[in-house]
């Protein structure tokens, strides 16, 4: 949480080491919330809760995946190529 008198590049500070204006250190302050979002933020964002502000820092995203319908097609084609591949291999050391 940073306090309403704090600047929001509070912990920005405190991740290098110093303490803060009451002599805490980085591991007291922190206080972590993990939020699922379905629109994009940006990489952080402060949001207004009670008692001062809270930073939320991204820290994954969910890469959505689509199947299509021949998505099981490029198993066979990696398949024929190999094979097609290694025809021409052994054409060669038959001669």
């Amino acid at each position: 949480m940073i306090k309403p008198d704090e600047s929001p590049m509070l912990f920005e500070f405190l991740a290098v080491g110093g303490p803060d204006a009451s002599g805490g250190k980085l591991g007291d302050r922190l206080d972590y919330k993990y939020e699922t979002l379905d629109q994009n933020k940006g990489p952080s964002y402060i949001e207004q809760v009670e008692g001062g502000f809270r930073k939320f820092t991204l820290y994954d995203t969910e890469k959505q995946h689509a199947p299509v319908a021949i998505s099981w097609h490029y198993s066979f084609g990696a398949m024929f190529l190999m094979g097609g591949l290694a025809c021409f291999y052994i054409s060669r050391r038959w001669r």
